[in-house]
């Protein structure tokens, strides 16, 4: 699972259910946050929260952090492959639009995603991000 591979490598993985699965079992070691918001207001609390977005296959919901993260500055991983909606926010790679405001990265193994989202936030906490 990702969550375990990128927390055994000393980054925190943070989970923001939606009020209605608040109450079900989290991987060990992730960090979950219960914003009490229900699955569209989550997003915004998540993706304003993060030093990157991770998403690793998804629906509207999905997409909708995709952007909300471009907009916010933040870079975008995608896991692609997924055979999900997400994947086809591939078109936009390597930004969303002209305004350049985050790049969207797509990558097709977990191994590999992981090790770019561990050398990213390694820069940013070396204060080169």
């Amino acid at each position: 699972m990702l969550s375990t591979r990128l927390w055994g490598r000393g980054l925190g993985v943070l989970i923001f259910p939606p009020l209605e699965r608040e109450d079900e079992s989290f991987p060990e070691g992730a960090i979950v946050v219960r914003t009490g918001m229900g699955f569209r207001g989550r997003s915004v609390a998540l993706v304003r929260t993060a030093d990157v977005l991770v998403a690793v296959g998804g629906e509207a919901g999905t997409i909708m952090e995709i952007v909300t993260a471009y907009l916010e500055g933040k870079p975008v991983f995608v896991l692609g492959g997924t055979g999900l909606s997400s994947d086809k926010m591939r078109v936009y790679e390597p930004y969303v639009d002209s305004r350049r405001l985050a790049e969207l990265r797509f990558y097709e193994g977990v191994e590999e995603l992981a090790d770019k989202v561990c050398s990213l936030v390694s820069l940013k906490h070396k204060g080169s991000f």
